[in-house]
């Protein structure tokens, strides 16, 4: 790959995962609530949870989900899923991603969402197991991953995005402040 098409790569792929979440929280009404965090970390005077991750929010559908979750994106040309049989290197495989991404959410009291692409294959989500099974519903096929530092769910995003808005943050507002 020729230098910087890399950053390239990754700057269209932030763009598309936010037009697709926007989207799909405005019921297709607006492909901008949420942006991608160009300056990651360089919003001065922000408040942190704004500045934490890939995506910024950008309207108020999209500042109520990144109040409520952390989305970090990433896309490769090496096979993922099969790296997940190599140990965790937070900067080639999904296990160190998510251990990076679960320990920055936290510390913003956010839940953890991965968002990754092979080349030439579907977008895949990886969320904590417990909200994977619950968004799969036994219906779509999901790979959980355990570890003793974490239990993920990875499943295609296009099953995340058939959900109902509105449902899925009420379930991760549930998980993140505990039953109403």
């Amino acid at each position: 790959m020729k230098r910087g098409k890399g950053k390239n790569k990754g700057n269209r792929f932030e763009n598309l995962v936010a037009r697709e979440l926007s989207l799909w929280l405005t019921v297709g009404s607006s492909k901008y609530q949420l942006i991608s965090t160009r300056m990651s970390g360089g919003w001065e005077g922000a408040e942190e949870w704004r500045q934490a991750g890939d995506l910024a929010p950008n309207g108020p559908a999209g500042e109520r989900f990144r109040r409520l979750v952390m989305v970090e994106c990433k896309h490769r040309k090496n096979d993922l899923l099969w790296a997940l049989f190599n140990p965790p290197n937070e900067e080639t495989n999904i296990q160190g991603w998510w251990m990076n991404l679960e320990c920055e959410a936290t510390q913003h009291e956010l839940l953890p969402m991965l968002i990754f692409r092979q080349n030439q294959r579907a977008i895949m989500v990886a969320l904590p197991q417990e909200l994977a099974h619950l968004v799969a519903w036994d219906l779509y096929p999901v790979l959980y991953v355990e570890d003793r530092e974490y239990m993920i769910g990875i499943l295609k995003l296009d099953v995340l995005l058939a959900w109902p808005p509105e449902q899925f943050l009420a379930l991760v507002e549930e998980i993140i402040h505990g039953s109403p």
